[in-house]
């Protein structure tokens, strides 16, 4: 967050540990409810969102590591979470795999407040990391194959997918 030098790690054998940087103490360690690949802090740091590995979006408080909200995905294992810097918009993607379809990539959006989904974007391969603009305005992936692609919000709250930035694989 902002105002210190906070950092958050998740990991599969259900362990969340919020660390304080400087001088290395643990200010949190809980324990999920599934495994977790992804986390990211509110600019704030009062708030841990994390990314599971049943397409689980949930709230951890870093006061007392206790989950406010759970958000679901449909059929993935989500690799990033993502938070704009102002904390209006979460991203998180993964692997999208639904029944009988080879692996592919799924990016949503939400309304961090609301907690509404804005989008659902397909993507041709697993998604490994997102990242917003400061403004919100425009999101970036980096995917299983290499490709680094740019997504646009346009003034209708739509997403529409940019293209890939030169020299990606």
């Amino acid at each position: 967050p902002r105002q210190g030098y906070t950092l958050a790690s998740v990991s599969a054998d259900c362990r969340l540990v919020l660390w304080q940087v400087l001088n290395g103490s643990v200010s949190l360690s809980a324990q999920l409810q599934q495994p977790a690949w992804a986390c990211a802090l509110t600019s704030d740091g009062q708030t841990i969102v994390v990314g599971g590995d049943k397409g689980v979006v949930e709230f951890i408080s870093s006061l007392d590591g206790r989950a406010s909200n759970v958000l679901m995905t449909e059929y993935a294992r989500l690799r990033s979470v993502a938070l704009n810097a102002a904390g209006r918009q979460l991203a998180a993607a993964g692997r999208y795999a639904p029944m009988g379809l080879a692996a592919a990539g799924e990016i949503w959006v939400w309304d961090a407040q609301s907690l509404r989904r804005l989008a659902t974007m397909p993507h041709q391969w697993p998604i490994c990391s997102l990242a917003f603009r400061p403004d919100g305005s425009m999101l970036l992936t980096g995917d299983s194959e290499g490709h680094v692609s740019l997504w646009s919000l346009s003034g209708r709250r739509a997403w529409s997918h940019l293209g890939d930035l030169p020299g990606t694989l």
